[in-house]
């Protein structure tokens, strides 16, 4: 009798150990977004949101801008084809998370967030939180003249941010004022022009080009804070990948590549008073 109650308990103990073995052989390995891969897929797919000058616009049917020229460069060393996808901004970072593509170029603000979530680059780009109002409105000119006024911004962004923050402090805490969200920054501009909006909060870049494209606009030379702009990789990213897309930003910085780039989009000027 104890002989079988030692030979049931072995079998019971071989059965549960082959149970776990089995399991553990099934389980499926986390698919990494590495070099092999996307040269496997024989495409870089690049999710963007095209409405955000200089780095990423439509310029007639085709998608162009300083973004776009940059992660051209990395499919150029990966060997395979470039593929855009363009979305709305705050679509950006959850179509990354599941998949959707292998880097997002939209001019993203390094935040903590980000670098917990995701990969991010090395920062390629600088900029600052501007206000961008029509000329007309000559009582307006600083953020503190916005209180009890209604203000534009694209919703998922760092300007978004900023003022939902400055909401709870003085001079717009206990006030009328009124952050109205846009899915991207030339929606939030078109509604200053209908005069939804008193102002809009926009990075420095584009509110400098949308400037220069119509005299009935002007940028408050207050700047509003600074800020860095990095490219994203999932978090499953490999490091050749990662460090592929750093040697390729820190080449075009360090010559005069990345210069060139932007003077195909915007003024040299411009970028200068951005980057004081």
């Amino acid at each position: 009798m104890n002989s079988l109650k030692k030979w049931s308990k072995t079998i019971t103990l071989v059965c549960v150990l082959c149970g776990v073995l089995f399991v553990s052989g099934c389980k499926k390995t986390e698919k990494k977004t590495s070099i092999e891969s996307i040269q496997k897929e024989g495409e870089l797919i690049v999710l963007t949101n095209a409405t955000f000058p200089p780095y990423e616009f439509y310029s007639g049917e085709q998608i162009v801008g300083v973004d776009i020229d940059i992660t051209k460069l990395l499919a150029e060393r990966l060997g395979v084809k470039h593929k855009i996808v363009d979305m709305n901004f705050d679509g950006l970072l959850p179509a990354l998370q599941n998949g959707k593509g292998h880097i997002v170029a939209a001019g993203v603000t390094l935040t903590p967030e980000n670098e917990n979530a995701f990969h991010p680059s090395m920062p390629y780009a600088s900029s600052s939180q501007r206000i961008l109002i029509l000329k007309k409105h000559k009582e307006i000119t600083s953020l503190g003249d916005l209180v009890n006024k209604k203000i534009g911004v694209a919703i998922g962004t760092t300007s978004y941010t900023f003022i939902n923050n400055q909401l709870t402090e003085e001079p717009f805490k206990d006030t009328k004022t009124i952050i109205v969200t846009y899915q991207d920054i030339m929606a939030a501009v078109q509604s200053l022009v209908n005069g939804y909006v008193a102002a809009v909060i926009l990075d420095g870049l584009p509110a400098a080009q949308i400037t220069k494209k119509s005299e009935e606009f002007e940028l408050l030379p207050q700047i509003l804070g600074h800020e860095s702009y990095v490219f994203l990789l999932p978090l499953n990213a490999t490091s050749d990948l990662v460090d592929l897309l750093n040697i390729i930003i820190m080449g075009i910085k360090s010559d005069d590549t990345l210069d060139k780039i932007y003077e195909n989009y915007m003024d040299k000027n411009d970028l200068k008073n951005n980057n004081k």
